[in-house]
Formats: C-alpha cells, structure tokens, sequence
C-alpha cells in the first residue's frame, strides 16, 4: 500500500496489542512527514482486511489517532491525516472561584487532570478555564456571566476536544449547550439520585459519614455531632443516608445534626459559621455529659473546621480525652488546627485520572454532546486517616497540660 506515499504494510508483534500497534506506526509515519497533512488514508475495514485484523480494532486505533489530532474523520468523506499546527482544548467549568480559600480540592484535582490529559495525548492539548460559574443565571454575578458568555463564544472559535464540569451547582441549561459538538464529562457529589443522573464521576458521601461514625465509635466516642455543611435545596442527600446507616449499625451511639446555613459562604465566613454552632453545641450538650463520656465533631470541610477547632480552643477542651475531631478534606491538602485532627481524605489524584479516563473513552468513541448517564457512575471513596502520633504527642506536651478533659 504504498501509493499512500508510506509503507502500510505493518507487521504485528504478539508482545503488544494489536491497536497500539497501529497507533504507534501511524504517530511514527505523520510525525516524521511520511504521511503529509490532510492526506486521504484507506479506510478502517480496507486496512482490516489488508492485515488480516478485526475491524474494530483498526477503528478503535483510528478513534485514539482522532483524538490525539492525528487524524480527521470525516463521514461519508473518509479519513485524513491533520495538520499538526492544530492543538486540541479542553474546556473546564468550575463552579467555585478558583481564587476562593476552598476552591484548593478543585486546583489539585485540574492539577493532577492536566497530567493525565497531557500523557493521554502526547502533550498535544492545551485547556481553557472558566470558574465561578455558579452564579451564571445570576444578573447579579457579572463575572459568572462573563466566563459563561466567554466559554459559548471559545466553543465556536477553538477546536475544543472536550469538556469538563466540576462540581456546578447545575448543569449548564439546554440553550447554552446548543453548539457543543464535542463530549462532556462531570464530577459531582452522589447526593440524591438526580444528581447521579447527572453526574460522571461522584464522591461517595456515604461512605464518608457512615465510616467515620464508626471509626469515631471506634476510638470511644458516644456522641457525634454532624456539622453539615451541604446544600441539596431539601432533599436528603447520601451524606444524611450514611448517618442513617450509622445509627441503625451503632444503635449506642447518638448522632446530632447540626446544618450551617447555606449559600455564598466561603473561607473566614465558614470558619464563624462552623465557630458559632460548634461552640452551641458544646454548651448545649457537651458541657452536660454525664461523666467523662467521650464525644465527637464530624464536619465535611477541612475550611469550616478551623473555626470548630477554634471552638475547641477557646473552651479549652482537650481532643485527645473528650472531644475528638474529624473532618473531611483533600489528600496532600494540610491545614492547621492548633489541635490534634483526623482526616477524611478525597485523592484528587484518584478523581482526575476517572475524569480523564471517561472523557478520552467519549473522545475515542466519537461520542459528542452529554452522555445519559445510567445512575451508577463511578463512586469514589476516601480513607480515614487518623492524625500522627508525632502531632498527638506534641499537643500533649504543650498545651494538653493547661486544657480540661
């Protein structure tokens, strides 16, 4: 096959897949000019037949060759080799600022995102960032509408590959996605089964409540109280599902829920929010506990627990004997409490490899526009990680001594 100005005639090795193989050969052939820009190739089930393969493998090739730019699919026109002047984009639509204190799980996860894509493709793809989309239908919120006006004009103008949304309040409505030919992954929490229905890859909040009421029933604790800090506009979500399996497995143990209000709460501002109700509970049920009976404070962001830690503080109440602490946060991510504190952790890296993973699958696929998801996305779990022995030992060297039990 030669008249296509290059040696098709491939040998296949048994050591590596078969469409691997011709990913390899084609990449060698375009990058090194054999194979000239917007050249016409045989088709997949004409190569098929010449190598004696599967026909979807030859097009499964072809879909990871589209989607490193290699390739142009044209139907009903055929297959041409690209330009490699071209760049590919990846859009990603954020609901926080990324400027925001606890925006810091959204910045390493589009680190660890960035990584992935660029292994996926070769370092052939470039991304484009549109945050603080949450406030887009808001006319109050004129740079949420700006990046949104921003974001469906660039999708005209640049050859985006795809696009992600982590963690938008909603969806971008019906009218904002018309144009958008290219695949549309999202990461949202796997609070109510609508949000599943929306979602491509979830947190499972579940998990998070229902294990960390059983490890802190583990180390002694009584009484836990779940300063929630989610809103889902009334529906109860699976963090409240993962209570409610906690209570039936720990029937001994008593939990309290305690909901902050909601709404355009960032950093300092969770951090008095959580302060206050964390210091009325206390006075309203810790400080009344019948003997030394120990307690605990579950809280889903490593942000506003800073303020239940300054609760902690200002009463003077010691962690290690009475009143333990546990929050939820980021793998890597490391804030300090001035107060022993387990951790709940999210791998950002975990979540960013399944983003990537789905959004190259849809990509290679060919598959544009927001899949129907089925309702059983991938869930992803953390893990408790309890606090260092260093950092406990250190509390009790210096503060433990002057603080009450």
């Amino acid at each position: 096959m030669e008249q296509y100005g290059a040696d098709l005639n491939f040998s296949f090795q048994p050591a590596d897949p078969v469409y691997l193989q011709i990913e390899k050969n084609f990449r060698r052939l375009i990058e090194t000019g054999q194979l000239g820009p917007n050249q016409r190739l045989p088709s997949a089930r004409q190569l098929a037949k010449v190598w004696n393969v599967d026909f979807k493998t030859v097009r499964h090739a072809f879909g990871r060759l589209r989607a490193c730019g290699y390739l142009d699919i044209a139907p009903k026109r055929g297959t041409f080799v690209k330009p490699q002047t071209e760049t590919g984009v990846i859009g990603i639509l954020l609901g926080r600022h990324l400027a925001d204190e606890a925006a810091h799980f959204h910045r390493a996860v589009l680190s660890c995102f960035f990584q992935e894509i660029a292994r996926r493709s070769n370092d052939r793809w470039t991304w484009r960032i549109y945050d603080g989309l949450n406030g887009f239908d808001n006319p109050r919120d004129p740079y949420a509408m700006k990046n949104a006006r921003q974001f469906l004009k660039d999708v005209q103008n640049h050859p985006f590959k795809g696009i992600v949304e982590l963690r938008l309040h909603a969806s971008l409505p019906m009218d904002m996605r018309t144009g958008i030919r290219v695949p549309v992954v999202r990461l949202g929490r796997s609070l109510c089964k609508h949000a599943r229905e929306e979602t491509d890859v979830a947190l499972d909040m579940s998990h998070f409540t229902r294990s960390s009421v059983e490890w802190l029933a583990g180390q002694g604790a009584m009484r836990v109280c779940y300063l929630r800090t989610f809103d889902t506009a009334g529906e109860a979500g699976d963090d409240l599902a993962g209570i409610e399996e906690a209570r039936g497995n720990l029937p001994g143990v008593r939990i309290d829920i305690r909901q902050l209000p909601v709404g355009k709460k960032e950093g300092m501002c969770w951090e008095q929010l959580a302060c206050v109700q964390t210091l009325g509970w206390i006075d309203e049920v810790f400080m009344k506990r019948r003997g030394r009976e120990r307690m605990a404070i579950l809280i889903p962001d490593d942000v506003a627990a800073r303020g239940a830690a300054m609760a902690l503080l200002g009463r003077r109440i010691d962690p290690l004997k009475s009143l333990m602490m546990l929050t939820m946060t980021s793998e890597g991510v490391r804030h300090y409490y001035g107060l022993p504190v387990a951790r709940y952790e999210f791998s950002p890296g975990r979540v960013a490899e399944e983003l990537a993973k789905t959004l190259w699958e849809r990509i290679v696929e060919g598959k544009d526009g927001v899949a129907q998801s089925n309702g059983n996305p991938p869930v992803l779990c953390g893990r408790i990680e309890p606090g260092s022995d260093a950092a406990a030992r250190e509390w009790k060297a210096c503060f433990a001594s002057s603080f009450s039990s």
